[in-house]
């Protein structure tokens, strides 16, 4: 689902890895793991198809986790770095450096997972906006 045209983008996306799995560290240097290359390009193709317009300028951001299984222990904290670097990728924001604001919600869990993603820009001030 995409609002774009409203100056808003709504994205429901697959459970992001997190970053103790993101990266695969070897003599040669630091790279993605082929579960962290796969979710960027899932992405990208999922936001080429609903033809998202990149958001410009301070952004705000909300992410709705809905876990993939009933865990008791999962830090909400570790699947931002995989989402953001995605999202900046499939060209949605220029640089994730233009968020100013992050709000990030646990919700109940979903077989599978998924995230709900909420971009829009952001006018400090502006008591109007919907990420509340």
């Amino acid at each position: 689902m995409s609002k774009a045209d409203q100056g808003q983008i709504v994205l429901n996306l697959p459970y992001p890895p997190s970053i103790n799995n993101y990266y695969r560290r070897t003599r040669s240097g630091v790279y993605l793991k082929r579960r962290s290359k796969t979710f960027r390009r899932d992405v990208q193709t999922l936001l080429l198809l609903q033809r998202c317009e990149p958001i410009e300028g301070p952004l705000s951001v909300l992410i709705e986790v809905f876990p993939p299984e009933k865990k008791v222990k999962r830090d909400l904290d570790n699947i931002l770095k995989a989402l953001l670097d995605a999202l900046q990728h499939a060209g949605v924001y220029e640089d994730d450096a233009h968020i100013a604001r992050l709000l990030v919600i646990r919700r109940g869990f979903v077989t599978g997972g998924m995230v709900q993603v909420t971009i829009e820009k952001w006018e400090e001030g502006n008591a109007k906006q919907t990420n509340a």
